[in-house]
């Protein structure tokens, strides 16, 4: 069984991964909390959940924050200039 990431999960769907688990609901909450309000992504630093309940969602879930690609606009291109041309009209 694949791992599900944490983060994105609805706060809703939290609170069930949480009652899957079994822990009440507003463990659920408390995760949203640490992830969406705090931006905390280390299990472990969340002091306030119950230490099985950690151990528990170590086991079943990650937390992956994934980076998202950057293009560069065609407006920001590169031009090149030799330094023998600065005095000159660009390319």
């Amino acid at each position: 069984m694949s791992r599900v990431n944490l983060v994105g999960l609805l706060p809703s769907e939290l609170e069930d991964l949480a009652v899957e688990l079994g822990a009440s609901r507003y463990r659920g909450r408390q995760l949203a909390t640490w992830l969406y309000r705090k931006s905390v992504f280390d299990l472990e630093a969340m002091s306030d959940l119950p230490k099985d309940f950690r151990q528990a969602l170590a086991e079943r879930a990650v937390v992956e924050v994934v980076e998202p690609e950057r293009e560069m606009p065609a407006a920001a291109s590169w031009s090149t200039r030799s330094r023998a041309g600065a005095g000159s009209a660009p390319c």
